[in-house]
């Protein structure tokens, strides 16, 4: 995946290495071309470039994919992002990302961003590969020697944090890559695949139905706790009401004494109504705070997640 415009066809025709020839001469098939958007294909890569068979056995097909690429006039990073998530959640790969070392192209970044909230992507299961043209010598001297100066950028700037200089990234000349290709090839063969959970999509619906769903809960336990504060209105005054009515009658011999047990005993179950309410008043009101951090975690990440694509 990468750019469009920054040889992601190219290097793949360059790993799996078909020649032909033309005019004489032998030279690279074009088994991706330009712009071919997500052509998959099968080649035994064990047999055609004799790989240690513990990293891939002879007779094992692998399927490659050109995606998309990203900033064409005819898609968008979300397109993009979704169409390479949905390939891996059915089909886990490694991903070999192709970009040029020193841009830092917005849609790719937004890919990356979409990746790393939608899969398991990391250091040992991604590499990339920056490449650059010989016209540009005065800055490619300096990020030969440093490339985690475009690194350090991804990952302050954006939280891009699945690239180790040591570890996943390689830098070559556009001009002479071949030279590294049998290295760039042994590397991903080496890595584990990257598992896709869902499509970025996919997860700002979820995002966007769990933030609606919580405040579903909230006006819900607003409405319980409502009620159960009325309730308990209700049971005070008429503790308060009855103490009154067993103050002013309890006087009068006889009747006046029945009347005040009768009353005393709807009052002692109020005093118990009150109790049991306010115990109950007091679990709602833990939910309804519970579900108010719900509603604002899930409009985080529902924020969070459309930044993206700002």
């Amino acid at each position: 995946m990468g750019m469009v415009g920054y040889g992601k066809s190219t290097t793949l025709n360059q790993l799996l290495g078909y020649k032909e020839v033309r005019g004489g001469k032998q030279v690279i098939k074009q088994v991706f071309a330009a712009g071919s958007a997500a052509k998959g294909i099968k080649t035994n890569m064990a047999r055609q470039f004799n790989i240690n068979p513990t990293l891939l056995p002879d007779g094992t097909d692998l399927i490659v994919s050109d995606s998309e690429g990203i900033g064409s006039s005819a898609n968008d990073s979300v397109q993009v992002a979704d169409s390479i998530l949905e390939l891996l959640k059915n089909d886990p790969a490694t991903l070999l990302i192709v970009h040029r070392f020193h841009r830092t192209d917005m849609p790719f970044v937004r890919v990356l961003q979409m990746l790393k909230v939608c899969t398991n992507i990391s250091s040992s299961n991604c590499f990339l590969l920056l490449t650059f043209a010989q016209d540009h010598d005065n800055e490619v001297s300096s990020f030969e020697a440093d490339p985690s100066r475009f690194l350090n950028e991804l990952k302050a700037n954006h939280g891009i944090d699945f690239f180790d200089a040591e570890h996943n990234v390689m830098c070559i000349d556009m001009d002479s890559r071949a030279v590294k290709i049998p290295e760039l090839r042994t590397q991903l063969l080496a890595r584990m695949p990257v598992k896709a959970s869902m499509t970025y999509s996919e997860l700002v619906a979820l995002a966007s139905n769990n933030h609606s769903n919580a405040g579903d809960a909230v006006s819900k336990l607003r409405k319980e706790l409502a009620d159960a504060e009325s309730d308990r209105g209700w049971h005070e005054q008429r503790i308060k009401d009855l103490n009154i009515a067993i103050a002013s009658t309890g006087w009068i011999p006889f009747v006046g004494t029945i009347s005040a047990a009768g009353m005393s005993i709807a009052v002692a179950s109020s005093i118990d109504s009150v109790k049991s309410l306010n115990k109950k008043i007091a679990d709602l009101s833990k939910k309804a705070q519970n579900g108010r951090e719900s509603q604002a975690h899930y409009l985080a990440k529902l924020n969070e997640y459309k930044a993206m694509i700002q």
